[in-house]
């Protein structure tokens, strides 16, 4: 009895002092994160802060990466935050969740491909998209 009680008090020490986020936060601060550097990539790209090249092809490649990832490590949370007790919470959305993670993923791919052909493919292509009047009301959407 006195190593079960010596155990228990150990045990609630530790989970005490070493709480770990739920699952359900853990797995929503990765997307959020996954999120935040897709629409910084976008955002650097109409602010024209990307350099045009051959090293666009790496820049790209090396973002969707880090999204990819985020989004593999806030899915692989899923399973978890659907079964993890939530007393004081509506239940998780887990098809919500899963639909907005790939949605960030096609985002992801789209605006590197956007990004890749603008600056990495042909010289003066994203010169040209600047001049048009809805990359102004894009970049101006942006902003606001």
């Amino acid at each position: 009895l006195m190593y079960f009680i010596f155990s228990a008090t150990i045990v609630t020490c530790v989970d005490g002092v070493l709480k770990r986020e739920s699952a359900c936060d853990q797995a929503r601060e990765f997307f959020e994160k996954a999120l935040t550097s897709t629409f910084s990539n976008i955002k650097d790209f109409l602010e024209g802060k990307m350099k045009a090249g051959k090293a666009i092809w790496d820049e790209t490649s090396a973002k969707t990466d880090a999204v990819e990832e985020d989004l593999k490590k806030a899915l692989d949370l899923v399973a978890s935050a659907d079964t993890e007790p939530r007393f004081t919470k509506g239940p998780f959305q887990t098809a919500l969740f899963t639909n907005l993670c790939e949605q960030t993923r096609s985002l992801q791919f789209h605006a590197s491909t956007l990004i890749r052909r603008a600056l990495g493919s042909a010289p003066g292509v994203f010169d040209v998209m600047t001049t048009c009047e809805s990359f102004t009301e894009i970049k101006d959407d942006d902003k606001g």
